[in-house]
């Protein structure tokens, strides 16, 4: 009896269908910044509403002589009814379907779907008649693979990043919007998260609907999208990168020790300082991908790349005879400059760190913020983490 033939797919819909949809992050594997994406594992459940399905199943599995069944329907006729649609198997590829993809994944993602069938009542005024009723369609899908994003590095390594899931359908606006769903929200399992190592999870996702104009079809097409929260952890190049590029860049001070008068002496150390520093700074960008813009570790190391070229271009002016002959004079200029070089050395640090402590403390607000947002969830306030407005200037 749990027969129905498909809907006429081809046919567009006269009235625009709502897909209601969330995305869970089940899992989040490593995050390669270089190549800007992310691997992940996902939950996402997308429900509408299909009339013409219940009256295909009405006009082939009952006569003339047996629709009195349909008539005056108590609960014991609907759990009935209820039963026989759960045993039709659905296909996107007969059935009308949303033809809802996600966007922004890489290749082809392992998928694996899955679908349910509900009764709704639509009209509680005319509970006993099947034209109060109407299908719900329940498309539950799991995904594996990687996500394309692209990544914000103007910060990097105290980089706050998002990482999101899209899902777009293939029919226009016309045909399919896709919204949030209102009775169970998208999430994120902070537990299963493969990179903790590197990057801290937050303990919220930011819901974005959108629509954009797609050049190839020529229409509009509804998207959906889901974003967890990582920001980096800095320790790592704080001590391998900072530092070292500091240490190399202290020692260009030291060769001040050297008589301004033995320029090529001074200017070979600093040379050699000065090809450490590129040759440091070219394997950290190995791990970056090309961006036109400088982040804060580049912009670190240019600045105590100047540093070092100045000092070498200064060594050469003042061991040269024909700009300062006399030697004491030599000696208290070198020494007024390695003052003055000092003082900027500092000052630009100082400002540095300042930067970067400011950019610390916006995370720890963050993070509170997320963290009141949550606990004000835990005690029923009705405050959902998902429906955080998260912004890091």
């Amino acid at each position: 009896m749990a027969t129905v033939s498909p809907v006429d797919e081809p046919e567009k819909r006269k009235s625009c269908v709502t897909v209601q949809s969330r995305i869970n992050f089940t899992k989040i594997g490593e995050i390669d910044t270089k190549n800007e994406k992310f691997a992940a594992e996902a939950y996402i459940e997308c429900t509408w509403y299909d009339d013409s399905i219940l009256k295909k199943f009405i006009e082939i599995n009952f006569s003339d002589s047996n629709m009195d069944f349909l008539n005056d329907l108590n609960e014991t006729k609907i759990k009935f009814l209820h039963s026989i649609l759960k045993k039709i198997q659905y296909d996107p590829e007969l059935f009308w379907s949303p033809e809802i993809y996600v966007e922004n994944s890489i290749g082809s993602p392992k998928e694996y779907f899955t679908y349910k069938f509900d009764l709704v009542l639509t009209d509680k005024q005319a509970a006993d008649s099947i034209d109060s009723y109407i299908v719900r369609i329940t498309e539950k899908r799991r995904v594996e693979g990687f996500f394309y994003e692209r990544l914000e590095l103007n910060d990097f390594p105290i980089d706050l990043q998002e990482l999101s899931i899209k899902l777009t359908s293939k029919k226009s606006v016309d045909e399919v919007i896709l919204v949030e769903c209102k009775s169970e929200k998208s999430g994120v399992n902070i537990e299963c998260f493969a990179d903790q190592q590197q990057w801290d999870l937050f303990d919220c996702v930011k819901i974005t609907k959108n629509s954009f104009d797609d050049k190839w079809k020529k229409y509009v097409r509804s998207e959906f999208k889901v974003t967890c929260l990582v920001v980096r952890k800095y320790g790592f190049y704080l001590w391998n990168a900072f530092l070292l590029v500091f240490l190399i860049t202290v020692l260009g001070f030291t060769i001040f020790s050297i008589s301004p008068t033995t320029p090529q002496f001074r200017c070979q150390v600093t040379g050699l300082l000065l090809l450490t520093s590129i040759n440091f700074r070219w394997i950290v960008t190995q791990r970056l991908p090309s961006v036109s813009y400088l982040t804060l570790l580049d912009k670190y190391t240019i600045g105590c790349l100047i540093y070092l070229v100045l000092f070498c271009v200064w060594h050469a002016i003042i061991g040269s005879e024909s700009i300062i002959s006399n030697i004491e004079l030599k000696r208290d200029v070198d020494f007024y400059f390695l003052i003055g070089s000092a003082i900027t050395f500092i000052v630009f640090h100082l400002g540095f760190i300042f930067w970067f402590i400011r950019k610390i403390i916006e995370i720890k607000h963050l993070k509170e913020a997320i963290f009141n947002h949550s606990h004000n969830e835990t005690n029923g306030n009705h405050i959902h983490t998902s429906d955080t407005n998260i912004e890091l200037e």
